[in-house]
This record gives structure tokens, sequence and C-alpha cells, in this order.
């Protein structure tokens, strides 16, 4: 779904102008946290998360016309979920990662060990990701029935 790869370059404008206010050992950090993102793939991997909530939602929702779904309202909504989900990632990175662990892992993925592991976590990935939406959809279908079948719940 390309049409929300545009919305790459805005997370990341986004997430620089954020840090212009800071101070510059928290600018620094937010620095390397970009570039530790980038070296695995999480803008990449937000875009898939995403691009996958949106068929699941499609899917559920097919009483919704197409038109719907290609109003520019939904990228903007689907968009906006991104940015929110990059700034938390940012944020669970300043607080719980040292400053230490940043540089290691920044300087690990920067080596071809650590290509060769962001390659295989990238293939391994989107299986994983279809088969936590199968088995979503196979919960929530027996929650569903559990929950408001014929006679409901006894409590």
């Amino acid at each position: 779904m390309n049409r929300f790869s545009v919305i790459q370059s805005l997370i990341l404008s986004i997430l620089l102008v954020t840090s212009v206010g800071t101070a510059d050992s928290n600018r620094a950090k937010r620095d390397l946290i970009l570039e530790y993102f980038e070296y695995v793939g999480v803008i990449s991997s937000i875009e898939l998360q995403v691009e996958t909530m949106f068929l699941e939602y499609e899917s559920v929702y097919t009483h919704l016309p197409r038109s719907f779904w290609e109003d520019e309202r939904i990228d903007e909504l689907f968009g906006r979920f991104k940015v929110d989900l990059l700034k938390n990632y940012v944020e669970v990175m300043e607080t719980e990662v040292t400053d230490e662990e940043l540089e290691f892992l920044v300087e690990f993925y920067s080596t071809e060990k650590g290509k060769r592991v962001v390659e295989l976590g990238n293939r391994i990935q989107p299986h994983f990701i279809a088969s936590a939406a199968e088995a979503g959809q196979s919960f929530s279908a027996a929650f569903a029935e559990l929950a408001g079948g014929s006679e409901g719940f006894a409590r």
C-alpha cells in the first residue's frame, strides 16, 4: 500500500523538528535512536504493521464502501497512528536504553553481522505478523461466540 509510504519522510521530519527544542544531550540521543531505527528498519516495520492493520480493518468492516477506504481522512488517521507509534518507540528508547547501550546497538547494526541479523528479521517478520493476525481473528471469533452466543455467558 504505497499511499502510506509518503508518511515515512513526514515521520522523520516530525521527530527531527521535535528534537530542536531539546537539550543537546537529548538531541544527540535522539539522533542515535533514529540511526538505530534506520539500521534495524523500525520505520519500515511500522509501515508494515499499519498496512496489515489497514487490511485487517478492511476485511472486518466490509459493509463500508470503497470510497470510505479511499478517503484522505483515512490516510491521515493511519498516518497519525504511524507518527504516534514512532514517537512512542522513541520515548521508550530514550527512557529504557542508556547512551552506552544505544551506542553499542548502533555500532553492532552497522556491521555486516548486524546487517545480516536485520535481513533475517525482515524475512521472518511478515510471517509473524500474518500469523498473529490469523490467530487474532480466530481468537476474536471464539471470544465473540463465548461472550455473545445464543444464551450469552452465564454469570
